[in-house]
């Protein structure tokens, strides 16, 4: 049944147009208040949770990779322009 509870929520708040970060936070609090865990104790545990997956320099790297690139990428294009002219 708690497939049935999820899939509904996930799907739910898909068609309503949330972005997918936020359904996924909205779903697990859903499946909280379905199994019965829904107090103030649990509740706290979802923003610390958020924090401490945020807190992971890995994944912290990935855009600082993605923003290297992006500037290589226009030096690249710099220097091709100034070859050419």
């Amino acid at each position: 049944m708690e497939l049935v509870v999820f899939l509904v929520s996930l799907f739910g708040f898909l068609a309503l147009g949330i972005p997918i970060a936020i359904v996924l936070v909205l779903c697990s609090m859903v499946l909280m208040y379905y199994g019965g865990m829904w107090d103030s104790m649990f509740v706290m545990i979802i923003p610390q949770s958020m924090l401490d997956g945020a807190n992971n320099y890995p994944l912290m790297a990935i855009p600082f990779f993605v923003f290297a690139g992006e500037i290589m990428t226009v030096g690249v294009r710099l220097i091709n322009m100034i070859i050419l002219k």
